[in-house]
């Protein structure tokens, strides 16, 4: 069945009759990725620009990416390690038809039971 779906009676876009057209399920989504160990505040002066009055480490209150991450401390301030970057989102999958038969068993007896929204089971 499909969301709310309480039982399997038919399975989602097998009972038309009394459901109607159904729109593909959208696959599902991955599980998210693990967090990061705890990492260390990123503190030091180790950009050649560093202590110049300007915060130059591309992070908030930068004013320019001179320097590399956290590497600006004097100017910048102690920096949370950055979080990691998203992965990309998975792409979309080809254009798919509408699902709409009568295969199961309980189809076309004026209850829609394929699991799906409006569905009873």
């Amino acid at each position: 069945g499909g969301p709310g779906s309480i039982s399997l009676h038919c399975e989602y876009g097998t009972d038309c009759s009394d459901c109607g057209p159904r729109l593909p399920m959208p696959p599902a989504l991955p599980p998210s990725p693990p967090l990061p160990p705890f990492s260390p505040i990123i503190c030091n002066d180790d950009c050649t620009g560093a202590a110049n009055a300007y915060c130059q480490d591309g992070g908030p209150g930068s004013i320019s990416l001179h320097c590399e991450y956290g590497t600006d401390c004097s100017d910048c301030g102690p920096r949370l390690p950055m979080p990691p970057a998203l992965p990309p989102s998975p792409p979309l999958p080809p254009f798919s038809p509408i699902i709409c038969n009568d295969d199961c068993t309980g189809a076309a007896n004026a209850y829609c039971q394929d699991g799906g929204p409006g569905s009873i089971s």
